[in-house]
């Protein structure tokens, strides 16, 4: 059975790659993020990840198209830089906004379907969550398209969501379609790009009047096992980067966030693991954000920054990521992280063996 994935972030870079990836292995793949991603056989939903109703409402729609959710990989995340003293207001929060509670909204999101597996299914979701036999009638109106319905054939690769009237009738489940009828109403949606305010899916939310249980009949006999969570961080998270303090620090939160929820979580079956990348040559580098002023600080703010900028653009291929990625996922028992690219993980080996003064004075000089 194909795999259900869901990649935040999967429009540029190491989700990029991640999701190629996985369609090739047979994946069916989701992509949220405020961006459509290229790949082709990708299902684009357009949402802020740093809002959590609109994150919310696309795991639902995977969820209520697919009734599963295997894998969720956290890719979603851009970089800032410059001192920390000239740091611009709201820049920072903005920041932990996307890199670290993005993933902690998509983490308690699809944690719910995930943990399905050993637990009885009236019991385990809450009220918030579509339970088993749940018409979407109960489902609150912010959530449910005005005199419209959804299916999985409304969601068309390549495309962001589209919501077209005539693709699915009122009163009408997709399970009820023949393979022609499904396959005719699936090329003829998403002809246009899923538009909301805000970037979210409160417009699209769940199809009324559809029972789920009908069409997903694997909540029945259980089979929907349990899931695994990535959480793209940086090594940046565990040896922090002068200039990169706020970015650094995102990923040592969301580090620090993985190693707990893979205990919490372990009971139901639900793996958590993290990949922590050196430097990769993405667009990545080209958007981050800098500070414009750094007064009292000379040229250290700029020489540093060109550092890490050239050291990007000659790092590692993102395909590499998604390669660690789609190991990690395979494995019944992953290590809590694992380090991206042989080299960074002999410079976080040597962290661990060295003096901390040492290590501090290393990358003093390096970035400082």
């Amino acid at each position: 059975m194909s795999e259900t994935v869901i990649i935040t972030g999967a429009s540029a870079g190491i989700g990029k790659a991640a999701a190629e990836l996985f369609i090739q292995k047979g994946g069916t793949v989701y992509n949220i993020s405020r961006s459509p991603s290229p790949v082709k056989g990708i299902f684009n939903l357009s949402a802020d990840v740093s809002d959590k109703k609109a994150v919310e409402n696309a795991v639902k729609t995977v969820f209520a198209a697919e009734g599963k959710i295997d894998v969720l990989i956290n890719c979603a995340g851009f970089g800032i830089s410059g001192s920390i003293e000239h740091t611009p207001d709201g820049a920072a929060e903005k920041l932990f906004a996307v890199n670290f509670f993005g993933a902690a909204y998509a983490a308690q999101c699809v944690i719910p379907y995930m943990r399905m597996k050993n637990t009885d299914l009236n019991n385990a979701l809450p009220e918030s969550v579509i339970q088993p036999n749940e018409t979407t009638e109960n489902l609150s109106q912010s959530d449910i398209p005005s005199n419209k319905t959804l299916s999985r054939s409304d969601i068309q690769p390549d495309k962001s969501l589209s919501l077209s009237e005539s693709t699915i009738q009122p009163n009408e489940t997709a399970e009820n379609l023949s393979q022609s009828e499904f396959k005719t109403r699936s090329n003829a949606a998403g002809a246009n790009g899923y538009t909301a305010s805000n970037n979210t899916l409160s417009e699209s939310g769940i199809p009324p009047n559809k029972t789920l249980s009908q069409s997903k009949p694997n909540l029945k006999t259980g089979k929907n096992k349990g899931g695994i969570i990535i959480n793209v961080g940086s090594v940046a998270g565990k040896l922090p980067i002068p200039f990169q303090a706020y970015y650094s620090a995102s990923k040592a939160a969301l580090f620090a966030f993985s190693s707990a929820l893979k205990a919490e979580v372990k009971p139901f079956g639900i793996r958590v693991a993290s990949i922590l990348p050196g430097d990769v040559k993405t667009n990545f580098t080209a958007k981050r954000e800098k500070s414009p002023d750094e007064p009292g600080y000379g040229e250290r703010v700029k020489k540093s920054v060109e550092k890490m900028e050239r050291d990007e653009q000659n790092g590692l291929p993102p395909r590499l990521i998604a390669e660690q990625i789609y190991a990690l996922c395979k494995k019944n028992n992953p290590p809590a992280y694992a380090v991206g690219g042989k080299s960074y993980a002999l410079v976080v080996l040597l962290a661990k063996i060295l003096p901390e003064r040492l290590i501090s004075f290393l990358i003093e000089k390096l970035y400082g």
